[in-house]
């Protein structure tokens, strides 16, 4: 009964692939040692562990399908892979009721602009579509941007126009004033 037993056990009862989740929780001390995390940074190694946690539950997966481990393994790639499948999901879905949610009491409002009120958005590069979108979006007349918060800098004014005005604009002769259109519709025809 015991030899059948020890015979029947002759899978190792730890994937190998495991040990790349050692190698990733190695690097991953590496990278707070002084000096060091500037050299793995420079290596790239902060992506190291992205391919190496995902590398290891493929490679249990292989293992136990190839019966070099107990299938029981499979469960931790399918938790893994899984939960973050559900947890995107969640994410999404909750996002996309807050969106809804913000269109339908923004829907029909407009906000109005006054140059007395100085609003202004200091851009940076994660900001700069807001002005096109604000106004794309809304009955704003126009968004004051201007990239960083140095006084120096230019400011923008963003603003749906005519073609009349974008052309009177152009026709300025000012320095300041540069109209770079972003849309322009084009009439249409029935018939």
């Amino acid at each position: 009964m015991i030899e059948h037993l020890v015979h029947r056990n002759h899978r190792r009862t730890l994937p190998k692939s495991f040990w790349l989740f050692v190698f990733a929780a190695v690097v991953y001390a590496l990278q707070n040692v002084p000096f060091l995390d500037a050299a793995l940074m420079m290596l790239m190694a902060m992506f190291w562990r992205i391919l190496t946690v995902n590398l290891a539950f493929i490679g249990i997966v292989i293992e136990a399908a190839a019966g070099k481990v107990n299938k029981a393994w499979i469960a931790l790639p399918i938790l893994y892979f899984g939960g973050n499948i559900v947890l995107a999901t969640a994410s999404h879905m909750e996002f996309s009721r807050l969106e809804r949610e913000i269109l339908a009491y923004n829907s029909g409002k407009s906000v109005t602009f006054a140059l007395d009120d100085k609003l202004l958005i200091e851009l940076t590069a994660d900001t700069n579509p807001v002005p096109h979108w604000l106004v794309s979006r809304y009955d704003i007349a126009a968004v004051y941007s201007r990239f960083g918060s140095k006084e120096d800098r230019p400011i923008t004014a963003t603003r749906v126009g005519a073609g009349e005005l974008c052309k009177r604009l152009n026709s300025a002769k000012n320095e300041e004033v540069r109209v770079t259109p972003v849309y322009e519709a084009q009439p249409f025809k029935l018939g």
